[in-house]
């Protein structure tokens, strides 16, 4: 449950995500039930944090192992 707004398993009720959207702007109180036990945890949003982008790219300094090392990696020529 998100704020005591229960989720089911089998999809009949409303989305985690939609529910967590919807409380955005609210602390978020979630109740797990697993296993025959009841644990409830609180989500503290903080303001501008999201998922960082990770990327690869190419070092133009890279020495003779590590392009080699990107060729066995990737199956692309460096």
């Amino acid at each position: 449950a998100v704020n005591n707004m229960q989720i089911k398993s089998d999809g009949s009720g409303t989305n985690f995500t939609e529910w967590c959207n919807y409380f955005s702007s609210a602390p978020i109180s979630l109740s797990i039930f697993s296993s025959g036990i009841l644990k409830k945890l609180e989500v503290v949003s903080q303001p501008n944090s999201y998922y960082k982008t990770a990327s690869v790219k190419k070092d133009t300094l890279a020495n003779n192992d590590q392009k080699t090392n990107f060729k066995k990696w990737s199956a692309n020529a460096f």
